[in-house]
């Protein structure tokens, strides 16, 4: 399966930041990192006055976007650019800001979170957080904008425009002006002295796959590179796709194989989705995207011929030596340290080392889905007799909760597992250090997701019509309705 990149461009498809659908709750899904991140921001309809409210962590900000939110998009959680019907907004803790009228096709946002870039039809614009002011980019000459990019400290701004002639022109808005960086190419990222960086050579709305790394005299890294780009925040390293198997780059050197498989990057707390309509790529904030976790996903079948998402999960050292830790995982944790993992293979649930990957740890069996602590040490189980059980790592596990049906870990270590499903919902429970609740947070309680610096649950509502109440909490425990009546997406 080729790789995607986990961010996406806000002329993309829409995000509904909460929920993929309504009541949806997946079992087994691989489970996000990130554990530096610390806040979110999502938005909610309203099915009753249609507009969007938007939330930093579980607190409803002053202000709302009339109407809906088609696009989405965030470097670090702190900060997000919203695309809907009536405009192009950002969104912090401090409020929202309508940075551009209706019109928008796509935008992206700096790593230091101060600029957006956004295109609208012909034109290119540069939108300053701190003084508020948005620029049109002059001298672009476009017919269609293709791909939009800021360099790593917001130094230089580039974009890929397909001009009256039918030629893809590559220009760079710096200091106040715009020069012509590349004919025929398609920008992939720029670097602040707005000289350097990535492209892949195109004409018109066709990419060749020549991928080259921009210098004095530019160097050809690749033939046949999938414009689809994951690359360090100096720009030195960069990977891609040749014939879905992953190759890499540094400083410019002939491609590489890294491994047989198109593998995605575990590292960073954040990265920001740069590019547009034939290019995407991901600079991720981290001086190196080696040392780390990567991941393919492609879809299996178990012994009852449900269809599921499985994994297979590699270690990638300094030196890219690859160690492949485990294969056709339905579900599974990066620990706090991104060096060792617990993963779901065949009912049972291991640990496995980067430092010691032939030798796993099994720590549950006949296991449905699980959750766990970051430091991988305690464990929170549902059993194939939906029973939820919790286990520390080298111990017996413990019987808690009958008739469960979903296992999520929430704030500060404290686990969520919702049991006694129904058409109308199921109980919710906290577990913390190994303690069930007494009682139910909540009845009726179709599903719940947690994301950094807030828990989100969904009740009183309905499939049929999705719409929903919402809940949220900042520790998993207490949680307090953030909005009536929320229209979700239909299934």
């Amino acid at each position: 399966m080729k790789r995607s990149t986990k961010s996406i461009l806000i002329a993309a498809a829409a995000v509904i930041v909460i929920a993929g659908a309504v009541a949806l709750i997946v079992i087994n899904s691989a489970v996000n990192p990130d554990p530096e991140r610390e806040h979110s921001i999502l938005y909610l309809q309203s099915s009753e006055d249609e507009n969007t409210y938007v939330f930093y962590d579980d607190a409803m900000l002053d202000t709302y976007i009339p109407g809906s939110v088609d696009a989405y998009l965030t470097c670090d959680g702190s900060v997000a650019l919203m695309r809907g019907g009536t405009g192009l907004y950002r969104a912090d803790k401090d409020g929202i800001i309508k940075v551009y009228p209706v019109g928008v096709d796509r935008a992206v946002l700096s790593l230091d979170n101060r600029f957006a870039l956004f295109s609208t039809s012909t034109k290119a614009h540069v939108y300053d957080h701190e003084s508020g002011e948005v620029t049109e980019i002059e001298g672009l000459n476009a017919e269609e904008i293709t791909s939009l990019v800021i360099s790593p400290n917001s130094k230089a701004f580039a974009v890929s425009v397909i001009d009256e002639n039918g030629k893809t022109m590559t220009y760079v808005y710096k200091d106040g002006e715009t020069k012509l960086l590349r004919e025929n190419a398609c920008i992939a990222a720029i670097g602040d002295d707005g000289e350097s960086g990535y492209y892949v050579e195109a004409y018109g709305n066709e990419l060749t796959g020549k991928l080259y790394y921009i210098a004095k005299t530019d160097k050809l890294i690749a033939e046949k590179a999938e414009a689809n780009f994951e690359i360090s925040r100096d720009l030195r390293e960069i990977t891609f796709d040749i014939e879905e198997k992953t190759h890499y780059s540094i400083d410019g050197s002939k491609a590489k194989k890294l491994m047989d498989a198109s593998v995605i990057t575990y590292a960073g707390k954040s990265s920001c989705a740069m590019g547009g309509k034939y290019c995407t790529v991901n600079i991720k904030d981290v001086d190196s995207i080696f040392d780390c976790i990567y991941y393919t996903a492609y879809t299996s079948q178990d012994e009852n011929s449900n269809t599921l998402r499985s994994y297979d999960l590699y270690y990638v050292s300094s030196n890219r030596a690859v160690t492949k830790l485990v294969g056709g995982t339905t579900r599974f944790v990066i620990g706090d340290d991104g060096k060792r993992i617990a993963c779901l293979v065949d009912n049972d649930v291991y640990t496995v080392s980067a430092y010691n990957p032939t030798s796993p740890t099994k720590v549950i069996t006949n296991c449905y889905t699980f959750t766990c602590t970051g430091d991988l040490e305690e464990f929170y189980a549902v059993d194939n007799y939906a029973t939820l059980k919790y286990v520390r790592l080298g111990e017996s596990p413990v019987t808690l909760l009958a008739n469960a049906y979903f296992v999520i870990m929430g704030s500060d270590d404290t686990c969520l597992c919702i049991n006694d499903y129904e058409d109308n919902g199921g109980s919710l429970y906290y577990v913390k250090n190994g303690v069930c609740s007494e009682e139910p947070v909540a009845n009726g309680v179709y599903s719940v997701e947690a994301m950094h610096g807030v828990v989100v649950y969904y009740a009183d509502g309905s499939e049929s019509t999705g719409v929903f109440d919402v809940y949220a909490s900042k520790d998993a425990m207490q949680f307090e309705l953030a909005l009536e009546k929320v229209q979700l997406t239909k299934n």
